[in-house]
C-alpha cells in the first residue's frame, strides 16, 4: 500500500508486558491532523526507548482515516525518529568551530566539502542507481571531488597539484588493490548488511562493484590528508632552509612521514575495533577462534576495505613527498 511520511510526537508510553504487546505500546499524536495514533513496539524498538515529547516520524498509509475523531488503528506504521533539531545542532556547532579557528581556510574547506557532497549526491548516486560501471564512477566521482576539495581548500598551487596528483594515483591503486583484494578473498557483498537490502532494491546491481566504490571514495579522503600534510611539509621545510637540496628534503619530509605511517596503523586499528565492537563481542560469544572470527563476511569485508585503504595511504606518503620535492 502507498503512503506519505508525516511528523507525529510521542504522548504517552506504556512499557507494560501484555499478550500480543510484550515490548509495550507508544501512543503519539499526528502534527498535522491532531489524530492520535497507538503503535505497538516491537525488539527492534520497545517502548522503553521512547519518551514523551520525542519527536518521531510516521507512515501514513493510503487508506488511513484522518481527523480528530478516528481510532487509533495499525494504519501508522513507525518508521524513525525525527533527528532534523539534533543534527542541526551539532552542524552548527561543527561549522561554527571550524569558522573559528580555521577563518577563510575553514570557509574554503566548507565550499569544498559542499562541492563533493553535491557531487556524490546529484552524479556518483543517480550513475550508480542506473547501471553504470562502478569502477569507473568511483574514479571519476573521486577525482571530481579531490578537484573540487583541494583546489577550493587549498587554492591552485604547485603545492596543492603534488598532493593532487599523489591522491589520484593513489587512489587507483586502491581501487585496482580492491578489486583484485576482494575476488581472492570471496568477498559476497550481497549476503551481508545493507547490501542485501539494495540486492533487492536493484535486482542485478553489481554489489562487488558497489562496495569497491565506496571503497575508493572513502580512501580518497584519508589519501588526501596524507598528501596535503607531506606536501604542505616539504614547503615548510624549505621555507625555513632554502639551501636544502631536493634529496635532503625528501629525506627530512618522509622522516615525518614515517611518524605519520607509525600512528595511522594503530588508529585506524583502534577504530576498527571501535566500530564493529558489537559483531565482536558476539563472535566471542559463538567460542570462535581469532582466526574464525577474521574470516566471517562481515569482519573480513571491513579488514579487507581498512588494510586496502591504509596500504593506499601508506604507498602516498613517499609518492606526495617525492613530487613535491621535484616542483618545489
Amino acid at each position: 500500500m502507498d503512503g506519505e511520511t508525516v511528523a507525529a510526537t510521542v504522548v504517552g508510553v506504556d512499557v507494560t508486558d501484555r499478550p500480543g504487546q510484550p515490548f509495550g505500546t507508544i501512543t503519539a499524536r499526528v502534527r498535522d491532523t491532531g489524530e492520535p495514533v497507538e503503535l505497538v513496539a516491537d525488539w527492534e524498538m520497545p517502548a522503553a526507548n521512547f519518551r514523551p515529547g520525542a519527536a518521531i516520524r510516521l507512515v501514513r498509509l493510503a487508506n488511513s482515516t484522518a481527523g480528530a475523531d478516528a481510532v487509533p488503528n495499525a494504519e501508522y506504521l513507525f518508521l524513525d525518529f525525527d533527528r532534523t533539531l539534533p543534527l542541526l545542532v551539532i552542524g552548527i556547532v561543527f561549522v561554527g568551530a571550524v569558522l573559528l579557528v580555521a577563518r577563510l581556510k575553514g570557509l574554503a574547506a566548507l565550499a569544498g566539502l559542499a562541492g563533493g557532497a553535491a557531487t556524490v549526491w546529484l552524479f556518483t548516486l543517480p550513475a550508480l542507481a542506473t547501471g553504470r560501471n562502478p569502477v569507473a564512477v568511483a574514479l571519476v566521482s573521486a577525482s571530481a571531488v579531490m578537484f573540487l576539495v583541494v583546489y577550493t581548500s587549498h587554492g591552485v598551487s604547485l603545492k596543492s597539484t603534488a598532493a593532487l596528483l599523489s591522491t589520484l594515483i593513489s587512489v587507483t591503486v586502491v581501487a585496482l588493490g580492491g578489486w583484485l583484494a576482494m575476488s581472492a578473498a570471496h568477498i559476497h557483498p550481497q549476503t551481508t548488511g545493507d547490501m542485501r537490502e539494495l540486492s533487492v532494491t536493484f535486482p542485478g546491481m553489481d554489489l562487488r562493484g558497489i562496495l569497491l566504490c565506496g571503497m575508493v571514495l572513502a580512501g580518497a579522503g584519508v589519501l588526501n590528508d596524507v598528501t596535503i600534510t607531506q606536501a604542505a611539509t616539504v614547503w615548510e621545510l624549505r621555507s625555513a632552509n632554502p639551501a636544502l637540496t631536493r634529496r635532503q628534503l625528501a629525506q627530512s619530509a618522509m622522516r615525518i612521514g614515517q611518524d605519520h605511517i607509525a600512528s595511522s596503523v594503530y588508529t585506524i586499528a583502534f577504530a576498527y575495533v571501535g566500530a564493529t565492537l558489537a559483531l565482536l563481542l558476539m563472535s566471542q560469544q559463538l567460542l570462535l577462534t581469532a582466526r574464525g572470527i577474521l574470516s566471517l563476511g562481515d569482519i573480513a569485508q571491513e579488514l579487507l576495505i581498512v588494510a586496502v585503504t591504509s596500504t593506499g595511504m601508506v604507498l602516498a606518503i613517499p609518492l606526495s613527498t617525492a613530487l613535491s620535492s621535484a616542483l618545489i
